[in-house]
């Protein structure tokens, strides 16, 4: 978690839904952020997470596991003090266009 000094609101709450087949954009604010805070509410799919340099280009479609820079179980939280100057991307672990969903937040100063 982050520590409490440091954050003072919440910027952007974004509840969404991802697929296996192609990564999704988390749409950030466009403001200061401290950090984010995703959380999958699916109960047997995981969600990846693949982090890219703020305008990079995205990342090509995903073809397993080795993919993702994280892997967040079911029913779980994932914290990362990322500022804004790294784009998050989402999709879940079932390789085809099955959705599941997501629940991502940014945290400011």
């Amino acid at each position: 978690m982050f520590p409490l000094y440091g954050i003072r609101n919440i910027v952007n709450r974004q509840a969404s839904t991802v697929t296996g087949s192609a990564w999704t954009k988390f749409s950030a604010s466009g403001k200061a952020r401290a950090g984010v805070e995703i959380r999958n509410p699916d109960s047997t799919l995981k969600l990846w997470v693949r982090r890219v340099q703020a305008g990079g280009s995205a990342p090509s479609a995903p073809t397993g596991p080795q993919d993702a820079d994280f892997s967040i179980a079911p029913d779980s939280t994932l914290a990362l003090a990322y500022c804004d100057a790294i784009d998050i991307y989402l999709c879940n672990s079932s390789g085809t266009s099955t959705s599941s969903n997501f629940v991502a937040g940014e945290v400011g100063f």
